[in-house]
């Protein structure tokens, strides 16, 4: 979002209008958000079912 801001002021758009605008575009990319936070869990879950911790034996 900070890259889109820095180009949003490069090209001399208002604080206002680059405040809606970015807003916009979060709101679009939380669903991506959600989906990756969503594989991340999945992901590490998986792999806490499938490694089992080592025992030491005395």
């Amino acid at each position: 979002m900070e890259n889109i801001n820095a180009v949003l002021i490069n090209d001399g758009m208002p604080q206002g209008e680059r405040l809606v605008k970015l807003n916009q575009i979060a709101i679009q990319q939380m669903p991506n958000c959600r989906n990756d936070a969503s594989l991340l869990i999945y992901h590490f879950k998986s792999i806490s079912r499938t490694t089992q911790p080592e025992v030491m034996d005395n």
